[in-house]
């Protein structure tokens, strides 16, 4: 019996998500009806033979005793077949459950398309300022998303190059699938609906690094790695409506647009935004709001650009009560206590002492039997009380050399190395942290005993070497190891 959990919950998540995504396509005529079904049915088929193929293999091994080594992970395939082979059947089940009910002689005629006769929506009917202002506000909502959300990927799934790979390629392709349905869509949207979209995109990051704290808590357990199958479905799920209604916005509005005359000013207009958004956040909101504080802001600034510039909602009592739904939310973020709390989920039996989101990343400080826990993107950097491991850091390579005055610690030294430096009584400490909050903030939770000479030199430690010259007599580097 293979020994990983068979994937009941992730599988019949994807695949109902997918379905009443593929439901609402055909709701808003993206997709014909019988263009879906014939997905279903064939994905239906897929199942089945892989399930039934599987099982047959499974069936020849026990048989005839044969040695295959990975039968283990055949076993596990074949049910992970078998669940999403059950759940699509229960879909075609629904779509042909009349024909197990009606009366004999009945007609067994489709149902008619219940959208066919149904009146288009109003033409767009936006101003020359209204077209420009739209893909402007656009791009600075997509790449301030994207920005923030990569950030809390990396935090969620221990981050390192191949997160970020993975979370940018899913949003390119994801938007551009968008963008071609908004192309291709053949109804009339109005100002009324493009104003709706465009507050659902602003809220939608929030909401998705909510469900992105969720899935990390619900779905994984502590301390596990998930692996790139389990990162690809989670940021794809995640990211699909996001980047889907983005796309889909670009696509339409620049296909239905008047006054922008090409779609090369459409693409320049929605590039300035980003260039805007990436500028305001790398120098100004990186450094003094959280992520939380970010997307909530977005939100804010979203709806009142919206209500002044596009006039909706059309009702005055519906316009103020957005705002200040908007201004509320932005508000409560800005107390410590809302963020530990919603960031308490990622850790089980552990209490946030302090959140930190810096220039360079996520740092949160936990504890636990009165032992202090630091993370830096999910991945403990600094831990209290851990004698042993500073005694061999500091010591083993401080007796190697007849009388050291002079140490350099990469990374690492709030954690009690500097306590052991500092019984060799040298004469000059440099303590190098590429992070400078780590000091700043672990200066707080890991009392440490101070020296005159310890000096904290806050830029990466290899650069700080090529650019000093200095020479020590012992360099330690506990920066961490290469955990992921």
């Amino acid at each position: 019996m293979s020994g990983e959990a068979y994937h009941l919950i992730p599988l019949g998540a994807a695949i109902l998500f997918f379905y009443a995504l593929s439901l609402l396509l055909v709701r808003i005529h993206v997709i014909h009806r019988h263009q879906n079904r014939r997905f279903w049915n064939y994905l239906l088929l897929f199942f089945f033979i892989s399930t039934a193929l599987l099982g047959l293999f499974l069936v020849i091994k026990v048989n005839y005793k044969l040695d295959i080594p990975w039968v283990e992970e055949a076993l596990q395939w074949h049910v992970d077949c078998g669940i999403g082979f059950a759940l699509v059947a229960i879909f075609h089940l629904l779509w042909h459950f009349r024909y197990y009910t009606r009366r004999q002689g009945q007609d067994n005629e489709e149902e008619p398309e219940s959208n066919a006769s149904s009146p288009p929506l109003q033409a767009i009917s936006f101003t020359a300022n209204q077209e420009r202002v739209f893909f402007f506000l656009l791009g600075y909502i997509s790449i301030m998303a994207q920005l923030v959300l990569l950030r809390e990927n990396i935090k969620s799934f221990h981050g390192n190059e191949l997160v970020i790979g993975l979370f940018l390629a899913i949003w390119m392709i994801l938007t551009a699938l968008g963008s071609q349905a908004g192309n291709s869509y053949r109804l009339s949207l109005g100002p009324g609906s493009i104003s709706r979209l465009l507050m659902l995109l602003s809220i939608l990051p929030f909401l998705i690094h909510i469900l992105l704290i969720l899935v990390k808590r619900f779905f994984y357990l502590p301390g596990y790695q998930p692996g790139i199958l389990d990162m690809t479905i989670s940021i794809l799920l995640l990211t699909l409506l996001f980047t889907g209604i983005s796309g889909f916005l670009f696509g339409y509005v620049s296909k239905k647009s008047v006054a922008i005359r090409s779609r090369s000013s459409a693409y320049r207009l929605d590039a300035l935004g980003s260039l805007a958004g990436g500028i305001l956040f790398s120098l100004i909101l990186v450094r003094l709001l959280n992520n939380l504080q970010q997307l909530t802001l977005l939100f804010l600034s979203t709806s009142l650009l919206v209500s002044w510039i596009y006039k909706y909602p059309e009702k005055k009592l519906i316009k103020w009560m957005l705002s200040l739904a908007g201004v509320s939310i932005f508000v409560l973020s800005l107390f410590p206590g809302v963020e530990n709390s919603i960031e308490g989920l990622r850790f089980r039996q552990e209490h946030i002492l302090q959140i930190k989101d810096t220039p360079h990343g996520n740092l949160t400080f936990t504890s636990r039997n009165m032992q202090v826990t630091g993370y830096m993107d999910g991945n403990p950097v600094l831990s209290a009380a851990d004698l042993t491991r500073s005694e061999e850091a500091v010591h083993f390579a401080a007796l190697q050399h007849p009388r050291p005055g002079s140490f350099l610690l990469l990374g690492g030294g709030l954690a009690g190395h500097i306590k052991e430096v500092v019984k060799y009584q040298p004469d000059r400490i440099d303590y190098c942290e590429a992070d400078p909050w780590i000091s700043r903030l672990g200066r707080i939770h890991f009392p440490e005993v101070q020296s005159a000479y310890l000096h904290f030199i806050p830029e990466d430690g290899r650069s700080w070497l090529m650019k000093s010259g200095n020479l020590y007599d012992v360099v330690i580097s506990t920066a961490g190891d290469p955990v992921t």
